[in-house]
């Protein structure tokens, strides 16, 4: 039985999945209602193409209607990553309609007409690379994809014309280039965290190895697959893998397994409406009945999966299924069946192109039905055919040459692994040195702090005791008389100094934050010169210094006997009717600010010697 089915069908479950009615129609009337805008934008544009994407596979015809209306737009806009937009949907649709001749027409034309960026131009090279693929002509993709590689511009163009490469190497068995191309491409979309692709990359692998019969290889790809598809949560790369790995339990005669997931891929694809990935996981079925020998159920399966194959034009099913039905006609002894099996097989395989080690199946079941009916000639016949399109040999010789590639893979996966261990430990240590040096330096940052406060805190103890000593000697009586030189002479100023105390000390008319030279020489019955003169010879500063001073004064007593709560209070009760010449003030006389003052005056008890009735004399 034919195993390998899961690349065939990969474009198919990629391209044709399809929404409900209901929601197509609300994709349609969004895009009729953005194309009646008087300006187009390229925004409008992509939400359009965007659109039309989503309900192309449920209506073909209508979705190429306005991609006709909104290739106007692109033109008009002279909009080039439009215009590859446009070109992805074209190739989309005429897939689903199996009409790609008539999208490979279309995409020549406008890349033949315009002069496309050098990005722009790789993304149409991969296109018809990819259009070239679809077609068979294998040799003719793999020239436009590796002519396109060397000017790719971004990581996305480089992996994705390398996964064309290694697809196209896939197809005609060429496995040692395969998995080369594969392991570039999934080197590249690593680096971009490109999980979808990833699980692309993954499956192919998988496919790679089934080809060579290394199907625990190929079983460790398709779970690394399915692990990135569940990862998004992407459903088409989920049904790939499936199918993928029913192919690889089978290998592993892991029968149990191939059919849980079998059951789960119908599950799915029936409940979302997957006819493709149905077509695709009967066959894989068939083949599992097959393995045990029961020809009727596989029978079943494989007609199921060739009705539709034949209903969604997928020649490549069709081709397997045949493939598959022949074999088991042989093994019932229905050699009629099986020659009508084998012969349209042949037809298949010239229609789609199919390589020679595909081919090379068919001529396997000739070989087989001659020797069923005893035809021994025919059957050398036919076995020299198949020998002459793939030989034991170059299996050998492929499992020997990825064997090779895959070791250079794994060893350069190792280095990668110790160099980033080193890394790992190198930084580790750089980080213990430097969170060492961080924290000597924080420790001595701390002392110096601590330091700096504790001297800070003394030095402030010292200001508020020598603070606290004037408070108490204050006597300006007595540096007065030790002033007076001339008795005589300043008799008139003294007594107007006296005054002054007088009015300072016992009325405390400092307290009035709007007082005045003047107002300070009309309650004394003097005049301002004489006030301001006595001022400066007996008290050697100015009258807002002087006054200043008392107010400070009172506010040190105020601070110290604890009878207010807040600064505020006792700034307005002590003469300032404002903070910020109340804080200059106070650290001008005190050396301390006034909520440093405060701070020291509450950690010790209140000193009865200075406490004061503010409202009083």
């Amino acid at each position: 039985m034919f195993k390998y089915l899961t690349l065939i069908f990969l474009i198919f479950s990629i391209f044709c999945f399809s929404q409900t009615d209901s929601s197509a129609e609300k994709s349609i009337q969004k895009l009729i209602k953005l194309e009646k805008k008087d300006e187009i934008s390229n925004s409008d544009i992509d939400t359009m193409l965007e659109l039309v994407r989503l309900f192309s596979p449920e209506r073909p015809d209508e979705a190429l209607s306005h991609l006709e209306r909104i290739k106007g737009f692109i033109e008009i806009n002279d909009y080039q990553d439009g215009l590859l937009d446009y070109c992805f949907n074209i190739l989309k649709i005429y897939r689903i309609k199996t009409e790609v001749p008539k999208a490979e027409k279309i995409i020549a034309e406008i890349n033949k007409e315009n002069d496309l960026t050098k990005k722009n131009r790789v993304s149409m090279q991969y296109l018809l690379a990819d259009i070239a693929n679809y077609k068979k002509e294998f040799d003719k993709s793999l020239q436009i994809a590796k002519r396109a590689l060397p000017d790719a511009v971004t990581t996305f163009q480089k992996a994705s014309l390398n996964y064309v490469i290694a697809g196209n190497y896939t197809e005609t068995g060429d496995n040692k280039e395969a998995l080369f191309y594969s392991l570039k491409a999934l080197e590249l979309y690593k680096s971009s965290n490109d999980d979808k692709n990833i699980s692309l990359i993954y499956n192919l692998m998988s496919v790679i190895y089934q080809q060579i019969k290394n199907f625990e290889k190929a079983k460790y790809y398709g779970k690394l697959s399915l692990y990135y598809a569940e990862k998004i949560n992407s459903l088409n790369n989920i049904l790939d893998t499936y199918s993928n790995l029913v192919v690889s339990y089978r290998g592993l005669n892991e029968i149990d397994s191939a059919k849980y997931i079998f059951n789960k891929i119908i599950e799915t694809a029936t409940r979302f409406d997957r006819p493709y990935t149905i077509a695709q996981a009967r066959m894989n079925m068939g083949n599992l009945y097959s393995d045990e020998k029961d020809y009727k159920n596989a029978l079943e399966q494989f007609k199921i999966s060739l009705d539709l194959c034949h209903q969604y034009k997928i020649n490549e099913g069709v081709l397997y299924n045949y493939i598959n039905l022949g074999a088991i006609y042989v093994t019932q002894k229905n050699f009629e069946a099986a020659s009508i099996a084998y012969d349209s097989a042949v037809y298949y395989a010239e229609k789609v192109n199919a390589p020679p080690y595909i081919t090379s199946n068919i001529y396997d079941g000739y070989t087989n039905l001659y020797e069923g009916l005893g035809n021994y000639k025919k059957a050398l016949e036919n076995h020299r055919i198949m020998d002459s399109l793939i030989a034991d040999t170059n299996l050998i010789q492929s499992k020997k040459e990825i064997a090779e590639i895959q070791a250079k893979y794994d060893s350069a996966l190792k280095d990668a692994e110790i160099e980033r261990i080193n890394n790992e430990y190198l930084t580790k240590k750089n980080e213990s040195r430097f969170i060492f040096f961080i924290g000597v330096i924080v420790l001595l940052i701390t002392g110096f702090v601590i330091s700096f406060l504790f001297y800070r805190n003394k030095k402030l103890r010292q200001l508020y005791a020598r603070n606290m000593e004037i408070i108490k000697t204050l006597n300006f009586s007595s540096y007065v008389e030790s002033k007076i030189t001339n008795p005589e002479e300043n008799n008139n100023l003294k007594k107007i100094f006296d005054d002054i105390l007088v009015s300072l000390e016992k009325e405390k008319i400092y307290q009035n934050p709007d007082l005045t030279v003047n107002d300070m020489a009309n309650k004394i019955s003097s005049n301002q010169k004489y006030v301001s003169s006595a001022i400066a010879t007996y008290a050697n500063t100015n009258f807002n210094n002087l006054v200043n001073f008392y107010r400070i004064t009172e506010a040190k007593r105020l601070i110290a006997s604890q009878e207010y709560r807040t600064l505020n209070e006792i700034m307005y009760a002590s003469g300032f009717n404002s903070r910020t010449p109340f804080y200059n003030a106070f650290s001008k006389y005190t050396g301390m600010s006034p909520k440093q003052f405060k701070d020291i005056s509450q950690s010790i008890a209140p000193d009865p010697l200075v406490g004061i009735n503010p409202k009083g004399n």
